[in-house]
């Protein structure tokens, strides 16, 4: 076992930095799809694509990628990482389903595509 470089995150806590767990990042999701947590407005602007001036979609919208599955299907995700670790958090917008990845190494092969492989073990 080799144990990660020592990094203090704190400089970066409004926009990201903490330290979590999948349980955690479920509780968040969930929270998203819960009636009332959010107003359905609200939750609108932050999971649409933005567009740019000229009307391209970006992508993303407010803090997360916007994104069709292979089923057609409406994705949201956001990702992270630091020095000894990396996330990936989908939540599918058309099934509920919410799939929540977490390792503890930098290098770990996070993407879309590996949540979405998960996501369909539960179809």
């Amino acid at each position: 076992m080799l144990n990660a470089p020592y990094v203090d995150n704190s400089y970066k806590w409004a926009g990201g930095g903490f330290l979590s767990t999948p349980e955690d990042l479920l509780r968040f999701a969930n929270g998203h799809f819960a009636p009332g947590f959010l107003q359905a407005e609200t939750l609108e602007v932050l999971l649409t694509t933005q567009t740019t001036r000229d009307g391209t979609e970006t992508g993303y919208g407010v803090g997360w990628s916007s994104s069709t599955n292979a089923h057609g299907e409406r994705i949201v995700s956001h990702g992270g990482g630091s020095v000894g670790g990396r996330t990936i958090l989908t939540m599918n917008r058309d099934t509920g389903i919410i799939v929540a990845i977490v390792a503890n190494l930098s290098s770990a092969p996070m993407s879309t595509e590996l949540a979405g492989r998960i996501e369909d073990l539960f179809r």
